[in-house]
């Protein structure tokens, strides 16, 4: 198979672009002074979130690109 190919020369021209957006982290800072307040670990307040991240909503509409 490998005989029937043929060398062939190209160029490849990746641009990455690096976007970033402004959050209000005040939700964040609430949520970890009632985690701290409640005795609830950090490991434990990650998994909760990554298991209902889908119930957290944004708001898109505001983001500016």
């Amino acid at each position: 198979m490998w005989e029937q190919t043929e060398n062939m020369d190209f160029s490849v021209d990746i641009q990455s672009k690096t976007r970033y957006y402004p959050i209000d982290i005040s939700p964040l800072l609430k949520l970890q002074r009632l985690q701290k307040k409640r005795g609830i670990s950090a490991d434990a307040l990650n998994l909760w979130m990554h298991e209902n991240r889908d119930q957290f909503s944004i708001d898109q509409k505001s983001w500016k690109s």
